[in-house]
């Protein structure tokens, strides 16, 4: 917003202002669509005209497809959305492949919170629709990457059970219950009586202190034999780490991928090379954190990292060179700038996008605290776009009662100033397509509580901008929310084939790999010796 205020901050003279008055990417439907969006913003704090599309511009007729261009449903639960969302985008690659010289249709979902992405993975997969998670975050998500970034913290944190159950549930050493118990009695053991103890039992304790084959636990548990060889052989891997800490952090995490045999891994678990490039991307993460970074050690790195799962707009890093041929998952955040022929866009819940609290039987507006709700963010009175930002008039208060209308009337304020910024990341959304657009939701979100409609959508939906598809009728007081089925599964997961295949092929390239090994350079301990 601050932008549109340019000119009067900065201009010494009048200047003439020009509004972008053509789109030369999307189609018509989709341009209406978003031109309704933000035309509430219109002659408030945006100055521009409704874009025309290309066609429109040229005198030329639209192209004729056999599904409107943007369409709007509502299904029952998220993992109805989900599996809609999937079947929208594989019909509309479809109608579009014969449109493209090559065959290949582009198509994104555009999430607004992470946390959707694991029920449209699902589904995408369910359907045999091949996809990628874009982002740093997206990133550790990948298996390979999260079995190194595993190895990486129980190096560097022995408390990390929680990265080291990772491994033990892992394709490569892929414990039983029965192992797992026995592994943890150990780690009792190792801890002693529990009313002398300094800190819990961990099971990274118990990989660094494997007991010899005749061990019992007081439980009457041992480990299974090939249970001790799989964890010795990674209690070795991550000794050989810890021990090679003093290596600049890039080449510590190329250590740990030779180590742990994850550069072969990645290299025949894919036929495209996806997954030797996220593992790429994540080693040229940490040579960029190593160049800007005062002390590039291992915990800072991991921490840093962390931090990219939760601050995803201020750390996000988009995968090398994403397959056009996968539907690409990501953020509406991570995408401007982007452009897809079909997008999905799910969530859109009132309380989710927008991400505002929604009127209410106490609170009948969209209501925010701004920066109230943490003693760490910055007052708005004191950012330089204070001007426009809504403002908490705590200095007209003189008692009590009027401190408290001053705090209503702030979260009126600010609950419609974010509502404004979220429409315009709605826009943002909206445009990211060229030729069709899907707009989902659903009643439930998970728990009993029924989510109306994100108010963007209905919007749309009553001034006639979108299609109407698949409309669930909003459930009543009476209605039980749905329960989700679940497929039993076994476990240890039995291999597949390709899994077997891929073994196999890694266990003919480890002796090669010994002897390339013995020649290569030791790491140097003083890189700048």
């Amino acid at each position: 917003a601050a932008l549109l205020h340019f000119v009067e901050r900065f201009g010494d003279e009048a200047v003439a202002r020009h509004s972008l008055s053509v789109s030369w990417r999307n189609e018509a439907s989709i341009l209406d669509a978003a031109n309704a969006s933000v035309a509430s913003l219109t002659g408030s704090k945006v100055r521009g005209v409704p874009l025309r599309s290309k066609a429109q511009e040229l005198g030329r007729p639209e192209p004729v497809r056999a599904a409107p261009g943007v369409v709007a449903t509502r299904l029952l639960s998220e993992e109805d959305e989900a599996k809609a969302v999937a079947g929208f985008l594989a019909a509309r690659r479809a109608e579009l492949a014969s449109d493209k010289p090559d065959g290949v249709v582009t198509a994104a979902v555009l999430c607004r919170r992470r946390s959707q992405f694991a029920a449209i993975a699902d589904a995408l997969h369910a359907a045999g629709i091949d996809y990628e998670i874009v982002g740093l975050g997206g990133l550790l998500d990948v298996p390979e990457v999260a079995d190194l970034l595993a190895l990486l913290e129980i190096a560097h944190d022995p408390t990390r059970g929680d990265a080291l159950m990772r491994l033990l549930a892992g394709e490569r050493v892929n414990l039983g219950p029965r192992d797992l118990a026995a592994l943890y009695d150990r780690a009792e053991e190792l801890a002693g009586p529990r009313d002398e103890r300094e800190h819990t039992a961990s099971i990274v304790d118990a990989l660094g202190a494997l007991p010899g084959p005749e061990w019992v636990s007081k439980h009457g548990r041992s480990l299974t034999p090939v249970a001790r060889r799989r964890l010795t052989e990674l209690a070795g891997v991550v000794d050989a780490i810890r021990s090679h800490t003093y290596a600049p952090l890039p080449e510590l995490i190329l250590f740990a991928e030779r180590a742990w045999g994850l550069d072969i891994e990645a290299g025949v678990a894919r036929l495209d090379g996806r997954t030797r490039r996220a593992v790429d991307a994540f080693v040229d993460a940490a040579r960029g954190f190593a160049a800007a970074a005062e002390h590039a050690t291992l915990g800072a790195f991991i921490a840093w990292l962390d931090a990219a799962r939760k601050e995803e707009d201020g750390l996000s890093a988009p995968v090398r060179e994403p397959d056009p041929r996968a539907v690409q998952l990501l953020t509406v955040h991570a995408a401007k700038g982007l452009e897809w022929d079909v997008v999905a866009v799910p969530g859109l819940n009132d309380g989710h996008f927008p991400g505002v609290s929604p009127p209410s039987a106490s609170t009948p507006f969209y209501s925010s605290l701004g920066w109230l709700d943490g003693i760490g963010n910055l007052p708005y009175e004191l950012r330089r776009d204070r001007d426009q930002l809504p403002q908490w008039g705590f200095h007209h208060a003189t008692d009590h009662a009027s401190l408290k209308r001053t705090v209503e009337d702030f979260r009126e304020a600010a609950g419609a100033h974010e509502l404004e910024e979220e429409r315009r990341l709605f826009y943002v959304a909206l445009t990211r397509a060229r030729s069709h657009v899907l707009l989902s939701g659903s009643w439930h979100t998970g728990g009993s509580t029924v989510r109306r409609p994100s108010i963007y959508v209905e919007e749309l939906v009553a001034a006639g901008a979108v299609a109407v598809g698949e409309w669930v009728p909003q459930p009543g007081p009476e209605d039980a929310p749905p329960q989700v089925e679940r497929m039993p599964e076994l476990w240890p997961r039995v291999p597949t084939q390709a899994q077997l295949e891929r073994r196999a092929l890694a266990a003919d390239v480890e002796p090669v790999g010994a002897a390339l090994g013995a020649h290569r350079a030791p790491l140097n301990p003083n890189p700048d010796s």
